[in-house]
């Protein structure tokens, strides 16, 4: 796996190249250009997998660049370095094929982890297994073959030999069924029995259900010309997905191609594609037709070039509001699309990147186990999941503002007091404050110069020697009301505070 980094300050190139864990991303030569002049010298020497570049370069940009590597170097995947938001820039990194983006400046962990996620991409389009294994197995390579683009006619007609029959004038009619929800395990089986109930094998039509991945199957059709362009086949598919709402109960889109010879995996690519674009994860039958295309002005109505003064002055939902009205009524309209909503997801995170900025950070310093660099990356590609992006940047503003976070830890620091005498957990406390936890416990140290835990501790040890100092409790009572069950371990931890035991404390300080 090769890489170059090309970028027209040499500083940056060479901090990038020098800082990253090449070897352990499973990268084996790493290739530095500072022009694109320089960056096409090496494309015509070297293979390369990876492009990461700049896009803003005198005399040739990076999209010019890109777009020469496409011809010569059509595999090469491109992963963007760019400080602001501008759609053209997006628009035609999506045309040319390429949309992976980091925004400047950066963390080399996010670098190293976008460089790792292409370089999974890479591994799963080459893994076009060879056609070997049982049955089931053949079929399931053949659809991701169809759907790659990596088999040509010379897969389509050997699909034909893995069905129970053939015919000397058979064609093909080509469905893809997916969920619109998570499924955890296949059901393909379940798919191909209640497909070839509703055609039966009298009416002389063989079936096969490929799958793709537990949530999305390819299911083909084969038998004679004159019986499939006999059959009434979108009113069966109707009865096909009448049946898995009522016994599987998953909600399904199904996409119907049309009656084909051999050389269908264009249409089963289009039909993938209409799935894909399918963002705002509609039921139903829908039938083949080509995905729309979306003009740099219809999305421009937004004026997202405004969107970080607004969430800058706190007023983050009026922008929320504004998109979602402006995706249903694209979806109205026909022109909700895969690539829109990526657009609009890069200009959204970029407008939030530039508020956190200001104040040293970036998005990724707030993102968690909960919610995921990989999470945000891939909220685009549905609806409901980009909402759900757009909720947790805006929480993160929220919690970033000097105002509100110090709010925050003043609620934690009121709650720990009046609950001094119980054992109370960060869980607890974070919950409280409706922050997430890990979130929770950076934001409380960086206001209070303590941890969690050992801002506890202090307290309890603080009220402990108050009640030593001005009451008759006795000391197993004391460690009772602070907290601690165990009156060793309560002594244990007061003497590495204090340096003395309760009882010494309480001789040198009792005032009654």
């Amino acid at each position: 796996m090769n890489v170059i980094v090309i970028d027209d300050q040499k500083a940056v190139a060479d901090s990038i190249y020098n800082n990253l864990a090449w070897k352990e991303l499973g990268v084996d030569e790493v290739f530095t250009a500072y022009s694109a002049k320089e960056a096409r010298t090496v494309f015509n020497s070297r293979r390369i997998d990876i492009m990461l570049s700049d896009i803003e370069m005198p005399e040739e940009n990076g999209l010019s660049l890109l777009r020469y590597v496409r011809e010569i170097s059509p595999e090469t995947q491109c992963v963007f370095l760019t400080s602001h938001a501008d759609f053209s820039y997006a628009q035609e990194a999506l045309r040319l094929g390429s949309f992976e983006y980091i925004l400047q400046p950066c963390r080399y962990e996010e670098i190293a982890q976008t460089v790792k996620n292409v370089i999974i991409k890479i591994k799963e389009k080459d893994t076009g297994r060879e056609f070997s294994g049982d049955r089931q197995e053949l079929i399931n390579t053949a659809g991701v073959r169809l759907l790659q683009n990596s088999g040509g006619k010379n897969t389509d007609n050997r699909l034909a030999g893995l069905f129970d029959k053939k015919y000397e004038d058979g064609v093909f009619f080509p469905v893809e069924i997916a969920f619109v929800a998570e499924c955890t395990h296949s059901i393909r089986q379940e798919i191909e029995k209640i497909v070839k109930s509703v055609f039966a094998p009298e009416k002389n039509i063989s079936v096969i259900a490929m799958e793709i991945t537990y949530c999305d199957y390819i299911v083909l059709f084969y038998g004679p010309l004159q019986v499939l362009q006999q059959q009434e086949l979108y009113g069966e598919m109707v009865s096909v997905f009448s049946a898995l709402d009522a016994e599987l109960h998953i909600k399904t889109a199904v996409y119907t191609g049309t009656v084909c010879n051999a050389d269908f995996s264009g249409q089963i690519r289009q039909l993938h594609s209409m799935h894909e674009n399918n963002v705002m994860q509609k039921t139903g039958i829908m039938k083949l037709q080509p995905v729309p295309d979306v003009s740099r002005d219809y999305l421009y109505s937004l004026h997202p070039e405004r969107w970080a003064g607004i969430l800058e002055n706190g007023n983050g939902l009026v922008i929320k509001e504004e998109i979602r009205l402006f995706i249903r009524k694209a979806d109205s309209e026909g022109k909700i699309t895969l690539s829109l909503m990526q657009i609009l997801d890069y200009l959204f995170i970029t407008a939030v990147n530039e508020v956190l900025q200001k104040s040293g950070r970036d998005i990724s310093y707030y993102l968690l186990e909960t919610y995921t660099k990989n999470d945000l990356d891939s909220s685009y590609k549905t609806y409901s999941s980009f909402m759900h992006a757009v909720d947790v940047l805006l929480n993160i503003l929220k919690s970033a503002s000097g105002e509100n976070s110090r709010s925050r830890v003043e609620q934690a620091e009121k709650y720990i007091e009046e609950n001094i005498s119980r054992n109370i957990s960060r869980t607890e406390v974070a919950q409280t404050v409706y922050l997430n936890e890990e979130y929770f416990s950076r934001l409380f140290k960086e206001e209070t110069g303590f941890t969690f835990k050992d801002y506890v501790t202090n307290r309890k040890i603080e009220y402990a020697k108050e009640m030593l100092a001005v009451t008759n409790f006795s000391i197993s009572v004391i460690a009772s009301k602070t907290g601690y069950d165990n009156f060793s371990y309560f002594s244990k931890i007061f003497r590495q505070k204090e340096h003395m035991t309760p009882q010494e404390y309480r001789n040198v300080t009792k005032r009654i």
